[in-house]
């Protein structure tokens, strides 16, 4: 994407289920046409199940890693080939789809004074989401905006834009954290030593099941406990 050279896209793919991988599949197609360079973490499997591994500028790495050292390598990979690293998850389609728009925004409030820029939804979208989601993901949107004492932030919905020496901050985590509590590790030290921008939009609900079973709760709960760990690791609270 000629107008904006200096970004490099690290994501993971990680999809269980049949809507996961048609969804990652269209996101890499979206970011491919806009020839933007993508490092994606995933697995053998995973990458031909995709069918995406001869997809213009993209880098993939297919290995029995765990997590957390994907996800370290593909931030890594993509901070050494551009001053900006735009992390997403795998599956968000929605902003691959208008990331052109998207960017603009984002590049319309960059400064020196803001370090990171977090793409998230509306109240509005985000209450298309789940009930027992929104309430996980509340609680550590609340944390963040109380410690960046920037009201309303949406640091879950996986999607966020940092210049690649906040990026490279990664290779300092401690090398127990789990992959989730990696990455708010890094959203922590990031918020800690400077600004937060955000940009809001009409990102609805994407799937039409309902997380609703047991094995749902239990992966929410568990995502939440992860993000507020490595959030509060990242910000050096005190234990």
């Amino acid at each position: 994407m000629k107008r904006y050279p200096g970004i490099a896209v690290a994501m993971a793919i990680r999809g269980q289920s049949t809507d996961e991988y048609s969804a990652e599949h269209n996101t890499l197609l979206n970011l491919s046409r806009l020839g933007i360079p993508i490092f994606a973490a995933t697995s053998c499997t995973r990458a031909q199940n995709l069918g995406v591994q001869h997809l213009p500028n993209l880098t993939l790495i297919k290995s029995t890693m765990d997590s957390s050292q994907q996800l370290r390598w593909a931030i890594k990979a993509a901070s050494e080939n551009a001053p900006h690293v735009l992390w997403m998850a795998g599956d968000n389609v929605k902003l691959s789809a208008q990331l052109p728009r998207q960017l603009d925004r984002a590049f319309g409030i960059l400064s020196t004074d803001i370090s990171i820029i977090f793409f998230g939804r509306t109240p509005r979208a985000l209450r298309t989401y789940p009930a027992f989601q929104q309430l996980a993901e509340e609680v550590t949107n609340q944390a963040a905006s109380k410690l960046a004492l920037t009201p309303g932030l949406d640091i879950t919905y996986g999607a966020v834009l940092f210049c690649n020496n906040n990026a490279r901050n990664i290779q300092l985590a401690p090398d127990h954290l789990t992959g989730r509590e990696l990455l708010f590790w890094l959203y922590g030290k990031i918020l800690r030593n400077g600004s937060v921008g955000m940009v809001r939009s009409q990102f609805v609900y994407p799937y039409s099941r309902q997380l609703e079973t047991p094995a749902d709760y239990e992966r929410l709960i568990a995502n939440l406990r992860d993000a507020l760990v490595g959030f509060s690791l990242g910000y050096e609270l005190p234990e």
